[in-house]
């Protein structure tokens, strides 16, 4: 793995996250645009710098919102 790879990468999907949230993509196109650049850039699927969504799921204890009381714990 290159280091100049993984920074275009990072950048490349920080671009797509903002598509992303901002609704012009659906999850579909997100995933399919991480796994396409993942590939371009050669970061295998298990690297620990490749973006991983399941362990910011809202489930988590950490993430949950206590609303009555206007604290959040998520980002």
């Amino acid at each position: 793995m290159d280091r100049v790879n993984l920074e275009k990468y990072q950048a490349s999907m920080m671009m797509v996250l903002s598509l992303f949230k901002q609704g012009i993509i659906d999850e579909k196109d997100y995933k399919k645009s991480e796994s396409f650049l993942a590939k371009k850039y050669c970061i295998n699927k298990d690297n620990l710098y490749r973006l991983n969504n399941l362990i910011c799921t809202p489930e988590r204890v950490i993430n949950i919102c206590e609303e009555s009381k206007g604290i959040c714990y998520a980002n």
